[in-house]
Order: structure tokens, then sequence, then C-alpha cells
């Protein structure tokens, strides 16, 4: 009973903290703005849902300050960014670097790069400013390496495994009495060769 009271406060956490991972990408209209524009849309080797300026609140939260709905991947479009009003902690501060935010149609976290066109705002927050975003390129991140046996063959194969460790063993067949005759040290399945 213990072990299933376990496995099911397990999952409940694994789902609530699977929730409360995912990134809010709804904005606060401040009344203050600048604009970001993509001159040249964005090229991705993902399926891009949603992407976004994002700043850090007085509680260290990322929090979405702009956001745009997409279009094909090439096309130019802009995001309006709202800064902060005067006492409160709802918009990006004067000053403040942009912090660029993608996921994926299933939630997953993308990677970001974006370049500024030179001579312009590099990519921080300034009321009543456009910056030009002269490319934007959104890929999915490198997967995490596993290490493990990597051969299909091998008795301890890891089919999640995705660098070779080195640790691969197969089965060597001979006798494996250490008082036989013929014992062999390498075998680790006894063919009933002994003698």
């Amino acid at each position: 009973m213990r072990k299933i009271y376990n496995f099911f406060l397990s999952a409940v956490l694994l789902l609530t903290l699977g929730q409360l991972s995912a990134q809010d990408f709804s904005v606060t209209n401040t009344g203050s703005n600048m604009t970001v524009f993509m001159t040249q849309g964005f090229t991705s080797n993902a399926d891009v849902a949603n992407i976004g300026i994002f700043f850090t609140n007085d509680a260290g939260d990322l929090q979405c300050a702009g956001v745009s709905a997409l279009p094909a991947a090439g096309q130019p479009f802009q995001i309006t960014l709202w800064g902060s009003e005067a006492g409160l902690d709802n918009g990006m501060a004067a000053g403040e670097e942009f912090t660029w935010l993608a996921v994926d149609a299933d939630g997953n976290s993308l990677d970001v790069t974006a370049s500024f066109l030179p001579n312009g705002n590099q990519g921080v927050y300034s009321l009543n400013e456009t910056a030009f975003v002269a490319s934007l390129n959104i890929s999915s991140p490198a997967p995490a390496e596993v290490p493990g046996c990597t051969d299909s063959a091998a008795n301890n194969f890891n089919a999640d495994a995705n660098v070779d460790d080195g640790s691969c063993t197969y089965d060597v067949l001979g006798c494996t009495d250490v008082n036989a005759e013929n014992y062999n040290a390498d075998a680790n399945v006894d063919d009933g060769s002994c003698i």
C-alpha cells in the first residue's frame, strides 16, 4: 500500500511541477512601450508556438513584457514591449536587457539568438524607442548527453544512451570453473566445456 501511495504522490508532484514550470506568455498593457522589429523575421528548425521578450520582476521570476503572433518564418514582424508603470513591477525597466524565450508546440523551451542592426538599440528597454533585429534564430537545444552502452548487440545496451562510454559487455563463452583444467578467465557464460 505504501508503494502505491508513494507512486501516486510522485506522479502528482511531477505533474504539478511540470505545470508550474510552463512559461506564461501573457502580457500587461501598461501604456508605456517600445517596439522591437524583426526585419528578416525569424529562422527556425523547430515548430515555434510562442516567442516573447521577458523581464525579471522583483521576485526574481521571468514575466512576459511582449509577445507577437508568429508569421511564417522569414516574414518581418514586431513585438511591442510594455514598460513598467511608476511604482509598479509590471513591465520592463529603463535599461533592462531583453530576455528572449520561445517554446515549441509541445511547450518545450527553445534556444533564441538575436542580433541587432548596428548603430541602434542593442537589446535594452528604452521608452518610445524602436530596436531593429537583424537576425533571429530559434532552435531546439542540443539533446542532453546520456552516457552508456550504445551497441545493441551488447548485454547492457542502453537505448537512451547517445554517448558510448565504453561500458558495453558481451557474452564470452567458455569454462568458468576456476578449478577446471581449461578455465577461461575471460569467460562470463559457462558453455559446459569444463574438464
